[in-house]
């Protein structure tokens, strides 16, 4: 896999950047398969290593599991103004 490949499955499940990726395969100590040459292959599982690693490793399932919905300040003072009426 080449970066920018890494790049979009990573980028379906979180959003990261090329330069973030590449941060994340130098901390994982991730490097490039055979030759030097460029495009630089990396392994076929660097991008599944990255999300194990961010823990998010359910891929697109994580993503629905953690897209719930996060009530606004507003709507957390409504709720407690109406707990303390109670």
């Amino acid at each position: 896999m080449t970066i920018e490949q890494i790049t979009q499955t990573v980028a379906a499940v979180k959003p990261a950047s090329r330069r973030q990726v590449v941060r994340y395969l130098n901390a994982l100590e991730i490097s490039p398969v055979g030759a030097r040459q460029r495009p630089q292959n990396y392994p076929d599982d660097a991008a599944n290593r990255i999300l194990k690693h961010l823990g998010l490793n359910g891929g697109a399932q994580a993503k629905r599991q953690a897209s719930t919905r996060i009530p606004s300040m507003a709507e957390l003072r409504a709720e407690r103004k109406k707990a303390g009426r109670k």
